[in-house]
């Protein structure tokens, strides 16, 4: 027989092993394509992903001939995925 309680344990221990995944999964990817996956569900969670804001945060700067409101847009952008 299935009893609910059962399911409920497998759930949770997919769960847990699903979110171990896609942590690994975004260590894997480099910084550089970070960007075109954060917007999926396992971009946003993590450690992992953390520590890539935080780095992205530690080294942004304004480069030469980049607009003002394009380097906020940046940081703006870096600040809402960390939170």
């Amino acid at each position: 027989k299935n009893f609910p309680e059962k399911d409920a344990t497998q759930r949770a221990v997919f769960r847990e092993k699903d979110e171990k995944a896609k942590a690994l999964l975004v260590t894997f990817i480099a910084d550089s394509h970070l960007e075109y996956v954060r917007d999926k569900t396992f971009a946003k969670q993590g450690f992992a992903c953390q520590n890539y804001v935080r780095r992205s945060l530690a080294v942004l700067k304004l480069s030469e001939g980049t607009l003002l409101m394009d380097h906020f847009r940046v940081f703006d952008q870096l600040i809402r995925q960390f939170k």
